[in-house]
């Protein structure tokens, strides 16, 4: 089985995050896909991706969705998206044919913008940007 790092149910939508900090997404090659495989993937292209976490991720977003719209947001430092795993994660959002799945690709740094932008307390304020200093 899979663990989300969070799971919101909305009226009209489930959405999974998996949050990325310290770490970057579990990769795998080989027969663990199998065992996740539902309709909607290319599955070679999904393989070969090896973004085994991600899927297990989709795979129990899609099942529990029941057929209504899902998201999975893969959140993580920036340098998560922009390194040399780049290419593969491109491969494995390519490998994703719902029509109801949505995968989105969120930034600690497009959060810090957002906070930084708006009225919150500076003790708030700084303690994310250290926290994100870590990351950098």
């Amino acid at each position: 089985m899979t663990e989300p790092d969070v799971m919101i149910k909305l009226s009209d939508k489930i959405v999974f995050i998996e949050v990325k900090y310290l770490s970057s997404n579990e990769i795998k090659t080989g027969e663990e896909f199998a065992k996740y495989l539902i309709p909607d993937v290319e599955k070679e292209k999904l393989v070969e991706s090896g973004h085994y976490e991600l899927f297990r991720n989709w795979a129990f977003a899609s099942k529990l969705s029941y057929g209504n719209d899902f998201i999975l947001i893969n959140l993580a430092p920036k340098k998560l998206f922009s390194s040399k795993s780049q290419s593969k994660l491109i491969q494995f959002e390519n490998s994703l044919k719902s029509t109801k799945g949505k995968f989105v690709k969120l930034t600690w740094e497009e959060i810090l913008e957002k906070v930084n932008n708006k009225e919150y307390d500076m003790w708030f304020k700084n303690y994310l940007n250290k926290k994100l200093d870590a990351i950098r």
